[in-house]
């Protein structure tokens, strides 16, 4: 909720700025406060719904020494992501020019946000891994498989309905200038439909410290990912850059399933026939009707492409509910419904 609501603040926020004719440095001011008050938010959650407190006075060179070990290497990772989108616009300035620029601006901007909602879940089930791998029988594939599922559900729909719907919004956003956008987009996308379903064996990569393998990979990836930059750009520009993201981003879920194949002993194969193998036919034929509703109806105006991405929601819920959707999944589905009906009455 937190990371949900410094986006929209910040969104919410700029364009108030920019309507007002405010310069750069309130749009970096923004951007500061909406972080500072999403950390102060956390810290009152944790003051507020936890029993933790702060030790000023322990001190364990045994436990400073690993904590060390653990944040370089999490830091290595950090800094290979920031090297993939940090760096692409320098390149892209180097290689090609200010308009291939803003056209990845844009897709980078869309990518953020489906990110940010599609990756809601990461981290919450951490003490749950943790507990499962120490104290219970270490087999956390059914766990994986259950929340793989239902994220794949969420992440599908955002990443379906971009695909579908996001030539004509990109449009009615920012211009028919700016449609190479979209395809850009889509490319970046792409790889989060295989990546984040992946949340548990991401957990159980960090409560097992296998941290210094997944640096590996995201190394390997930020290398790759300079290259195919430096190859592609000059003659496809923001095209380029966003197929090399692509790739190197197919390359890190290869990486980091062979991680939890090899150093966690989880069954990926398994986890993806059970995952994506009942619910990829469904997910085919959606995109299938997403493309037949876009085309017929053309959304020429917002309101028009809020009436079809409101049938395609329909239509996608609908269709995996009856042939995707296993009785638990229904449960979680139609649960806040009878809620509500309760309340209701």
């Amino acid at each position: 909720m937190a990371d949900i609501f410094q986006k929209l603040f910040i969104v919410g926020t700029m364009t108030a700025c920019l309507l007002l004719d405010y310069g750069l440095y309130a749009l970096v001011l923004i951007n500061a406060v909406a972080g500072l008050l999403c950390i102060i938010f956390k810290l009152v959650c944790i003051k507020r719904y936890t029993k933790q407190t702060v030790a000023w006075s322990y001190s364990s060179k045994t436990e400073l020494k690993s904590l060390a070990s653990y944040s370089g290497w999490v830091t290595v990772i950090a800094l290979a992501q920031r090297c993939i989108f940090n760096l692409a616009p320098t390149i892209l300035g180097i290689t090609s020019g200010t308009v291939s620029i803003a056209i990845l601006g844009i897709a980078m901007t869309i990518e953020g946000y489906c990110f940010t909602f599609a990756n809601a879940l990461n981290g919450i089930f951490l003490p749950k891994v943790m507990r499962i791998l120490i104290k219970e029988d270490g087999n956390i594939l059914p766990l994986m498989i259950r929340v793989g599922r239902i994220q794949l559900l969420v992440i599908a729909f955002i990443i379906i309905g971009f695909i579908c719907f996001g030539n004509q919004f990109i449009y009615l956003w920012v211009g028919e200038d700016f449609k190479a956008s979209y395809i850009c987009a889509v490319l970046l996308i792409i790889p989060s439909l295989f990546h984040l379903p992946q949340t548990i064996g991401s957990e159980a990569i960090y409560a097992q410290n296998k941290v210094k393998q997944l640096a590996i990979v995201f190394v390997v990836m930020a290398i790759c990912n300079i290259i195919g930059a430096f190859i592609l750009s000059p003659s496809l520009g923001a095209l380029g850059i966003c197929i090399s993201i692509c790739f190197v981003y197919l390359i890190r879920t290869i990486g980091f399933d062979l991680i939890l194949w090899k150093q966690i002993k989880i069954n990926i194969c398994d986890f993806f026939r059970s995952s994506f193998g009942s619910l990829l036919p469904s997910l085919l034929g959606i995109v299938l009707i997403g493309f037949i509703i876009a085309y017929l109806i053309h959304p020429g105006t917002w309101f028009k492409l809020i009436i079809d991405i409101i049938l395609f929601a329909i239509v996608y819920w609908g269709a995996l509910y009856v042939f995707g959707m296993n009785s638990e999944e229904k449960n979680l589905i139609m649960t806040p419904f009878r809620r509500f009906l309760r309340f209701c009455k």
